[in-house]
């Protein structure tokens, strides 16, 4: 199960998860904050091209992340 620790839990992590993590220091500005956005023009236009929403649920962000790691061949 994927599950996002905050920035000042990395005191918690395996090794392992550590060097799972060290790719997405990248985005720790982002991360280490809320962000909303409105997408109703968004919404709009997928429900009109027969597109499906994003649901950024946990396999998601896993497969997201695996591809990273994937493309650039980082082993972990």
């Amino acid at each position: 199960m994927v599950k996002i620790a905050p920035y000042k839990h990395l005191d918690l992590l395996t090794d392992e998860e550590l060097i799972f993590n060290k790719p997405l220091q990248v985005f720790s500005q982002y991360l280490n904050c809320s962000k909303s956005f409105q997408d109703e023009n968004t919404t709009r236009l997928l429900l009109e091209g027969n597109e499906s929403l994003l649901n950024m649920n946990a396999e998601m962000l896993s497969r997201i992340i695996t591809g990273f790691l994937e493309r650039n061949m980082i082993k972990v």
